[in-house]
């Protein structure tokens, strides 16, 4: 058991273990589809790169893409720097004006006690329903119980029905919100 785990969007592959930076995922889905086998306390590092291919839905009642949803009281850690470690959402196929709609690609999801550090989260986008929660925190969103953690990331240019930037049961440290946007609401 390891309770590291790496994953490289430039040298990466979703056929390798992940145990080591030379074994290293392509796709931050590619870990967190390992499912059972990351455990309480585990950390995921990502290689510097930009993190825009593949990604999971929140939840089973939404369609709402998401690039990574991170798995229940696991790390996810830059470690190169965060300008140069991205994590990129999507406008939708059929957007309102601020890139917002149906098949719209949020940045991030943190499961209860998870957390991010050190990325860059830019372009995210949801839903444009202002009763959808699943409409809401266009770069990082947290669902209604428990708490999670965003620390040292920038989140930018991203856009939701509510909480533009990030929304929920989250503590922000020391992150930079820079030209994020609401479709409605606040």
């Amino acid at each position: 058991y390891t309770p590291h785990w790496y994953v490289d969007a430039d040298h990466g592959d979703d056929k390798n273990s992940g145990f080591t930076a030379k074994s290293a995922k392509k796709t931050l889905k590619g870990v967190m589809d390992l499912g059972a086998s990351l455990y309480d306390g585990d950390t995921v590092h990502a290689a510097e790169g930009v993190y825009s291919n593949l990604w999971m839905t929140y939840s089973k009642d939404t369609t709402i893409r998401t690039r990574v949803v991170v798995a229940a009281r696991v790390a996810l850690v830059a470690d190169g720097r965060r300008e140069a470690t991205v994590i990129e959402g999507e406008d939708a196929t059929t957007p309102d004006a601020l890139g917002c709609g149906s098949d719209a690609m949020r940045c991030v999801a943190l499961s209860d006690r998870s957390s991010i550090s050190g990325f860059t989260l830019r372009g995210g986008r949801t839903g444009f329903d202002s009763a959808d929660y699943n409409s809401f925190g266009g770069g990082v969103a947290k669902g209604t119980s428990g708490d999670a953690v965003v620390r040292d990331c920038i989140i930018t240019n991203c856009c939701a029905s509510r909480g533009g930037g990030a929304y929920g049961f989250l503590k922000c440290v020391n992150c930079f919100f820079v030209d994020n946007r609401v479709s409605y609401g606040r």
